[in-house]
């Protein structure tokens, strides 16, 4: 009894003392063992110390790679010369934000690796600041391949472009070659590393200021090189400076003068200045540019947005709109005259605003398709020089590639082409290719060629030949013409909804080919027309597209309320079109370029697999398109596609022809026109018996 009593006397008095031995040891352990894991730190170089916060770090899942502490990029590495210890931290190690100590040494000027992290209780309240946003601007000279991350060349400067630098007012892309930008940078381990890319328009040379028109209120003294003050604006003249034949003498002050001019930081440089008359333009002392529509006022928020930049409203004046060339809303391609008072601040006080051809927005190296015929050649050697195409003026250069090989190899007014075309700086269309897709005289044959989806409101008294009246527009109804969709029993009737395939002569008479009946629902909020536009308004910048078209010899006309749409080209004379309108008052509601009928790139013939009935219309209950199986190559068959069985049946196993065009931006085959093949004559063999006798 006594021997356990002192027993259990003696642990009272000695667990305590193993206790705080224990306490003590340990962490002298530990710090052997970090020492033992960081031995050889004298053949690494001087080793440095640092406090701050975890700014960056490698991905979760991992600590070794790069971290950014205090403003600091250092490499954590896992295997030689070193491996750097953790200390204190859970398996994920330190997250951003974290305050942390950490040693490292530097084996190059521009190479740091950490030994230790362990956790610091207190950062410095003075920590390395921030590196310095810098500003540039400049055209994009090179960029990496599609616009990935990577190095860019901006003007003459090399910027690093990752995930974490935002495109400011490129509608969720990134800008092309040539695009001039500014670009918000820091200096990062000796690299420019992009925060922020937005467009500007102050690039050297590629200025959409570069246009500009006043009153001279000051000017140089005895010459005409120096500072001029036009407008309230200031400009310089130079020796390169081109001053317009019209001036007898220079411009004094009070005359009005027009110029163009480039720009170079903050200096406006005059190119050419002219005679202009202040008077008679409202829009003098005012700067233009294009770019398509961002934002539109809305409620008590009364600026604009245009190419990702902010024009703000006077709030004693209301900018002019002009819609002729479209409604003004999101999308929309403009032109703006506004005034800013401060060199290139974003205060710009907005004059004007007009819709545009959506080609004048878009970048000058960009290539246009455009269908049309010609009305004008210059007639000069390689036909070098302006021509004429539908409405557009296309400057042929001697790089431009033209083929007229199925007009026997020269071009003639009256031809169907199509071709592409670049916005040069200046504003004017640069031709790129020019083909011959039909002669003059295939042309007369096909341009008169179109179809309308329609009521019937009027027809014959006792026979369907004769006069029939398809909404609002007469057609003449011949033995030849095919009717479908009718028997024996069932009789075309008013009201019925229909598909008329047509021929229009040089009059615009129209004599119907082939009469479809349709479901009512094809003409509840679908009556059109397609065919080819023979005449057009005389486009200004005055009146745009309102006017009126002749689109299968059926006038009608386009006003403030119509919608425009190209995307298959330019609006013009040749152009391919379908029109939807009012039957009552023939006012275009919406008028969009489709591609010709047979002018794809690619014409096919051989067995046909339907896999269902073209689509007739847009309504959201039908089928924008189906797909059609010629000899087991897929087309893709819309309502734009011009259906033509007037030799024969088009249905499932029929011998057609097709014709399409590869949409870009799917890759798909689109037909244009699909034709069916003419029934080949049945040959009857007639066997006689063979008599054996």
């Amino acid at each position: 009894m006594h021997l356990r009593l002192d027993l259990q006397r003696l642990l009272r008095r000695t667990l305590p003392i193993l206790a705080i031995a224990l306490l003590t040891i340990v962490p002298t352990l530990i710090h052997v063992q970090a020492a033992s894991t960081l031995q050889g730190e004298s053949n690494q170089g001087q080793s440095k110390e640092l406090k701050g916060k975890v700014e960056a770090r490698p991905a979760a899942g991992t600590l070794f790679g790069n971290w950014t502490i205090a403003g600091l990029t250092m490499s954590a590495t896992e295997t030689t010369p070193i491996t750097t210890v953790f200390l204190g931290f859970g398996a994920g190690g330190p997250q951003v934000g974290a305050c942390v100590e950490v040693a490292y040494y530097e084996p190059s000027v521009t190479t740091r690796i950490a030994k230790k992290i362990s956790p610091e209780n207190e950062c410095p309240t003075t920590e390395i600041p921030a590196p310095a946003r810098l500003e540039a601007k400049g055209k994009i000279v090179s960029r990496a391949e599609l616009g990935a991350n990577g190095t860019w060349v901006i003007g003459t400067t090399s910027f690093e472009i990752n995930d974490a630098t935002f495109f400011d007012g490129f509608n969720g892309t990134r800008p092309i070659a040539n695009t001039c930008v500014s670009v918000t940078y820091v200096v990062k381990n000796g690299k420019n590393a992009a925060l922020r890319i937005r467009p500007d328009d102050t690039c050297e040379g590629n200025s959409s200021d570069r246009s500009f028109r006043g009153s001279v209120d000051a000017r140089p003294s005895g010459i005409d090189i120096g500072d001029w003050v036009i407008g309230g604006q200031s400009f310089v003249v130079t020796t390169t400076t081109l001053f317009d034949t019209s001036f007898t003498t220079p411009p004094a002050v009070g005359d009005c003068v027009g110029l163009t001019y480039s720009v170079t930081g903050t200096t406006r440089t005059v190119v050419t200045i002219f005679q202009a008359n202040c008077a008679q333009d409202p829009r003098v002392g005012v700067f233009e540019a294009h770019g398509v529509v961002d934002k539109v006022p809305s409620g008590t928020d009364t600026t604009w947005t245009v190419g990702g930049v902010v024009y703000s409203v006077n709030a004693s004046t209301h900018p002019v709109e002009s819609e002729h060339y479209g409604r003004i809303n999101v999308g929309a391609c403009v032109q703006v005259h506004y005034k800013k008072d401060i060199y290139y601040s974003d205060a710009r006080i907005l004059v004007s605003i007009e819709t545009e051809s959506n080609y004048r927005c878009a970048p000058s190296a960009e290539n246009h398709d455009f269908y049309g015929h010609i009305t004008h050649l210059p007639g000069t050697t390689g036909q070098l020089g302006s021509w004429t195409v539908g409405n557009l003026v296309l400057e042929v250069t001697a790089d431009t590639t033209l083929d007229a090989t199925i007009a026997g190899g020269s071009f003639a007014v009256g031809q169907l082409v199509s071709g592409k075309f670049q916005r040069a700086g200046d504003g004017s269309l640069i031709a790129v290719t020019i083909t011959v897709k039909r002669t003059e005289s295939d042309e007369n044959d096909h341009r008169g060629i179109g179809k309308a989806i329609g009521l019937i409101s009027t027809l014959p008294v006792s026979d369907t030949v004769g006069a029939w009246i398809i909404s609002s527009t007469s057609y003449t109804v011949t033995a030849n013409t095919r009717l479908k969709g009718y028997s024996s029993t069932t009789s075309p009737a008013i009201g019925d909804c229909v598909e008329v395939y047509f021929q229009a002569d040089a009059a615009g008479a129209r004599t119907a080919q082939k009469i479809s009946q349709e479901d009512a629902n094809t003409c509840t909020s679908n009556l059109k027309a397609y065919g080819t536009v023979t005449a057009s308004p005389s486009i200004t910048s005055t009146t745009g597209y309102q006017g009126d078209w002749t689109v299968g010899g059926v006038v009608y006309h386009a006003d403030t309320n119509t919608v425009f749409v190209e995307d298959h080209g330019t609006l013009g004379v040749g152009a391919f079109v379908v029109v939807k309108y009012d039957p009552t008052t023939l006012v275009i509601v919406k008028i969009s370029t489709v591609v010709p009928p047979g002018t794809g790139d690619r014409t096919h013939s051989g067995r046909l697999t339907m896999s269902g009935p073209a689509p007739k219309s847009l309504a959201a209950t039908a089928p924008v398109t189906v797909t059609w199986t010629i000899n087991g190559v897929a087309y893709q068959v819309t309502a734009d596609t011009l259906l033509d069985d007037t030799a024969g049946a088009i249905q499932d196993g029929a011998t057609v022809q097709v014709n399409a065009f590869t949409d870009t931006t799917t890759g798909q085959l689109v037909a244009t026109q699909v034709t069916a093949a003419t029934p080949a004559a049945v040959t009857v063999n007639v066997y006689l018996p063979l008599i054996v006798k």
